[in-house]
């Protein structure tokens, strides 16, 4: 739909990609199914700039009002954020301005 506006899409995130149960770190579960983000992008020949799992702390932090990377930040969801962060910068610093 972006594209169809003319709208620049640097990406994909998915978001929710898996569950990391807080007894079971090393464990992930994905409760909506698997391959979603990477099956948009592919078709939105963009890339698949993160997967950001749903961890307990993170949603404890959320309700708090405190972003991942604060709350919570050895987390793989902090992580996740950090690298998408560096992503994007990446890209958008790759990226022309339309204006």
């Amino acid at each position: 739909m972006f594209q169809q506006m003319g709208i620049p899409v640097l990406g994909v995130v998915e978001n929710m990609s898996a569950f990391i149960p807080p007894d079971q770190p090393d464990r992930s579960y994905a409760l909506f199914g698997s391959g979603g983000g990477a099956s948009l992008a592919a078709e939105a020949d963009v890339p698949l700039l993160a997967q950001l799992p749903m961890e307990m702390p993170v949603m404890q932090g959320g309700d708090q009002g405190r972003p991942a990377v604060l709350s919570a930040p050895t987390s793989v969801t902090a992580q996740a954020f950090q690298a998408l962060a560096s992503r994007v910068s990446g890209l958008a610093a790759l990226t022309p301005n339309p204006a």
